[in-house]
Order: C-alpha cells, then structure tokens, then sequence
C-alpha cells in the first residue's frame, strides 16, 4: 500500500510538474506573439491590409465612363493591391480638368484631349497637363423606335450629320432606306437627343461630324465639348441622355457605348459605315483596337491623337481615348502617388478594362505611356 502511495505520489508530482511546465511554455509562446504583432502591426497597416479607416486616398474626377469602371473594377482591386483608397467623383470632363487645376483632384479623367482653353488656363498656372491613356472607347448612335426595338441599324456618316443637323426628320427617310435594305422602316418622327452640359463625349461625336459631313462642319462648325445643336433636346451626362432616348419612342441621340446597357437601360445601338466605305462596324472593343492599330505609328510624344475616322475595314470611325490627366509638376508624396496609380492602371488594371464593353490599350501604346510617366515630375 505504501509503495503504491509512494507510486501514487511519485506520480501525482511528475503530472504536476508537467503541468506547470506547459503552463509556463504557453505563457512564453503567448508573450512571444504578443510582442511579434506589436512589432509588425505597423508594418501590417501601412500596407495593403490596412483598415479602410487608415488607407490614403487618391482623389480623381471627371467623365462618368471611366468612373463606372474605377468604382466597379478598378477601385476594390487596386485597394487590395497597393492600400490606397481610389476616391472617383463623376462630374464630366470639364469639371474634372477645372478640378484637377485647382488641386480638388489629383487626377482627371477626360473622354478627349484637354480643349486649348483649359491648357491655356494651366499654362497661366506654371503648369502642363500631362496627358495618359487608360483605354479606348467608342461613341454610338443609340435609338428607341418601338417598330425596329432589336434591330441594328446601319448609319453613315452623311445620314447622321443630316439627323443632327435636323435635315433627315422621319425614319423611313430615303437616305436611311438605302443603308439598311429589308429593313421595314416605320414613319415615325425622328426626336434628336443630345448633351446640354460640357463633354468629352460631346467632343468625339462632333469631332466625327465634322470629319465626315463638310454641311456640319459649315453650319455647326469645329468639334468641341459645347455646341450649338440646330434641333433636338437636350440632358445632363451620358446617363441623362440614355435615359431621354429610352423614355421617347422615335429618339435618337449619342451615348458611349457603355450608356447602352446600364442599370435599367437598354437601347438599341447603330453600327457606322467605315472610312473605306466598305462595311457598317459595330462599336466592339476589336473594333476600337483596329482604330489604334492604324495609327500607332503616328501617335506624337505627348499621347495625345485622334482615333476618329481611321482607315481599315474594322475600324469603328468614332473611337476614342479616355485619359488620365494630371499637372507635369507634383509634391514628392503626390508625385510618387499619382504614377504608381498610373502605372498600376495601365499594366494590372488593363485586365479589368477587358470585362468591360471598353478596349485596353494595345502592348505597344503601354510602353510609350511607361516613358511618358517620366514626365510627371517631383516639385523640389
């Protein structure tokens, strides 16, 4: 018995012994990690996991195009990626230059070039507006007739400019009855909708006009982000046009072809006849890189060209370049911060663009726009 008491005993001590031995372990292991994360926590937070309370911010504004695609596939991503907060305000090209000028943004997006008026402005300011392009995008002729709702219309340069211009007032007009054979087009009146507010979009659509109709560059003149239109009604931004065409049967008017499927929008689109004159081209992403493809080798150092009305069988002729604009001269934190978005936009970002009814920059351009980055320089 005693020596079973004695085992007992024995026993009963290594147990407690093992006992205060873990005890001890899991205290040392707990102090260990204790001091590990206070260590590295504010390495953790500085990076790409922080908080989004914590995150800096990249402010930017401008056309609402590219802010449907910042919010909706950019934004998320490049938080994870690089731990800054993408901060879009869709205020229209206009607005977001004048804001970027005056230092509410870092960064604009523009649907054209920056007009010589706003570059004159910066230019009074000491500054240069470097120009950076993000993607390509086309501009439609979208319509709401509830006879044809389904049908793809084809429409040439002539017949649009006659439409704006207010000369082509019925649907079953002869000009559109010869573009579109078998097509059983109905009387309907012709309601031409289009932008009453300053806009890149505006720009494009006008800039093709005036390329391909010498009536409307006559009577309208040259292209530009306001203009006099001789008929039609007009709304706010890309969506406010959309939503006019849906809300009117007979309209037509002129959206980036994102505006065409949006939320609760659904409009028919056009496809435009080509410069050769030998197709009618859909507004496709394929079709917006045919555009850049033939002019690559004539781009200019600064990057800023047209792709309006180029030549090839698949080249939509009203295509564009959305831009990233920023001032050339930046503090050495804004600096570091604006061509790291850039940058990230125009390698890692470029796979986003592609779920998009967007085009992403063809290789070539990319490496133009790694050089042209250089020009965006830190203010000593």
């Amino acid at each position: 018995m005693d020596d079973q008491h004695s085992l007992s005993g024995s026993g009963a001590r290594r147990k407690n012994r093992g006992g205060v031995t873990t005890r001890i372990l899991v205290m040392l292991f707990f102090g260990a990690a204790v001091g590990l994360a206070i260590f590295f926590a504010p390495r953790l937070f500085s990076g790409p996991n922080r908080p989004a309370s914590e995150r800096p911010q990249l402010k930017t504004g401008g056309t609402e195009a590219i802010v449907v695609v910042a919010e909706n596939f950019w934004k998320g991503k490049y938080a994870k990626d690089r731990g800054v907060d993408l901060v879009c305000d869709s205020v229209g090209t206009t607005h977001g230059v004048n804001g970027m000028l005056d230092k509410t943004y870092a960064v604009a997006f523009t649907h054209a070039p920056v007009s010589a008026e706003l570059r004159e402005k910066a230019q009074k300011e000491k500054i240069e507006v470097v120009h950076i392009p993000l993607m390509l995008c086309g501009v439609v002729p979208a319509y709401h007739v509830e006879a044809l709702k389904g049908k793809t219309l084809h429409f040439s340069g002539a017949v649009l400019a006659g439409i704006f211009l207010g000369k082509i007032k019925h649907w079953d007009d002869p000009a559109l009855k010869a573009i579109n054979p078998g097509v059983d087009l109905p009387a309907t009146e012709i309601t031409v909708v289009h932008r009453d507010d300053s806009s890149g979009t505006t720009h494009l659509f006008t800039e093709y006009l005036a390329a391909v109709s010498p009536a409307w560059a006559e009577t309208v003149g040259p292209p530009a982000a306001v203009v006099k239109w001789p008929v039609g009604v007009g709304a706010a931004r890309n969506q406010g046009v959309a939503g006019k065409i849906q809300d009117t049967d007979g309209a037509i008017g002129y959206v980036d072809r994102l505006f065409t499927s949006f939320q609760d929008i659904a409009l028919d689109w056009g496809a435009v006849q080509n410069k050769d004159q030998s197709a009618f081209v859909p507004a496709e992403p394929k079709n917006f890189t045919a555009a850049a493809r033939a002019v690559l080798a004539e781009i200019p150092a600064d990057l800023t060209f047209s792709l309006i009305d180029k030549p090839g069988k698949d080249s939509y002729p009203i295509t564009g370049v959305i831009y990233a604009v920023c001032a050339d001269r930046q503090s050495p934190a804004a600096q570091k911060q604006i061509v790291d978005f850039l940058r990230w936009a125009t390698h890692e970002g470029q796979a986003e663009v592609g779920k998009t009814p967007f085009a992403a920059l063809p290789a070539e351009l990319v490496e133009r726009v790694d050089r042209r980055l250089e020009a965006i320089k830190a203010a000593p």
